[in-house]
């Protein structure tokens, strides 16, 4: 389920506080995607959000941020009222979504929200928490690309009750991760890109191999210090730079490369980032992890629109 708790987006208490005087947002009602058809949901949240968003960014001072919250999990890692919040607790109680879960409906649900953000709040920084699952993670900074020209950060746990705001936009310091390509006998089309942050994906490849395609590459992305360790801001913002050269390295070198699965073993700030890079890549299937199963399952399917006719990646603009 993909929904925007109306709460959120009528009366948040520090607007409401600020600006007692002006007009406060009209009562509303907005309907969770799975009570609606697909084309009635998508006219429910643009219509809802267009409003609200236009009214928000009105609000707020320049230089503001506009906070978002995507959560996975029943929980949230967060005690703010954000302006924008994206609840996807429900389909998450029994386990992992299904892939037509994923595709058909939260994605297209997320795609809505952040178009309808970027489209209401031109030249704001959007400034994303959450307690959720990686692939969500990825999939809001992919649908938040750089190359749109916007400002997108998350705000990643650090410590017991910490927050540290992550982006792109900042000095860059060594990260140290390091990315190895070994190619595979066979003439596929699937590249593997395993992230190895905070511990070591293979194990569990291996254990999956049957469910998986045959791949003509694994690239592994590994800190030189081995996994386990803990990045900075800035090292972040370094590593989501090597994601990007790495894997369109191995796209040259694997030309006729045309899906890329991601497994990735880290913090939610870095899937954050390395999604808002990834939208000049081929069409990239994620997996989530299920620790009750110690197992990775698929997850959603990104593709950029305008790469669906196979032409190489983007130019290096970004």
């Amino acid at each position: 389920m993909c929904h925007v708790p109306i709460s959120a987006l009528e009366k948040p208490n520090r607007y409401s506080t600020r600006h007692r005087s002006s007009t406060t947002f009209p009562p509303g009602k907005c309907s969770p995607v799975e009570e609606t058809t697909s084309d009635k949901a998508t006219e429910i949240v643009q219509a809802v959000l267009s409003e609200r968003i236009e009214r928000i960014d009105g609000y707020l001072p320049d230089g503001e941020p506009l906070e978002c919250s995507l959560d996975t999990y029943e929980s949230p890692a967060h005690d703010n009222d954000p302006a924008i919040a994206i609840d996807w607790s429900r389909s998450f109680e029994h386990g992992p979504p299904s892939q037509e879960v994923w595709n058909q409906r939260l994605l297209p649900a997320l795609t809505t929200v952040t178009d309808s953000l970027i489209q209401n709040a031109s030249g704001r920084t959007l400034r994303f928490r959450g307690r959720t699952h990686l692939p969500a993670a990825f999939a809001a900074g992919y649908c938040l690309p750089t190359t749109r020209r916007i400002q997108a950060t998350w705000m990643q746990p650090t410590g017991p009750a910490g927050m540290t705001e992550w982006r792109l936009d900042i000095d860059e310091e060594e990260s140290g991760l390091e990315g190895d390509l070994q190619r595979q006998p066979n003439h596929g089309a699937e590249l593997a890109v395993l992230v190895n942050i905070a511990a070591d994906v293979q194990p569990e490849i291996d254990q999956m191999h049957n469910d998986l395609p045959d791949f003509n590459g694994i690239l592994r992305l590994t800190p030189e210090d081995g996994p386990g360790v803990e990045l900075s801001p800035a090292q972040a913002a370094h590593a989501a730079g090597v994601f990007r050269t790495k894997v369109r390295d191995a796209i040259k070198e694997l030309s006729k490369t045309s899906t890329i699965h991601l497994f990735i073993a880290g913090p939610m700030g870095l899937a954050f980032l390395f999604g808002r890079n990834s939208n000049t890549l081929r069409p990239i299937q994620t997996y989530l992890y299920s620790k009750d199963e110690g197992r990775y399952y698929p997850a959603g399917r990104l593709q950029n629109q305008s790469l669906s006719d196979g032409s190489d990646t983007a130019s290096e603009e970004q």
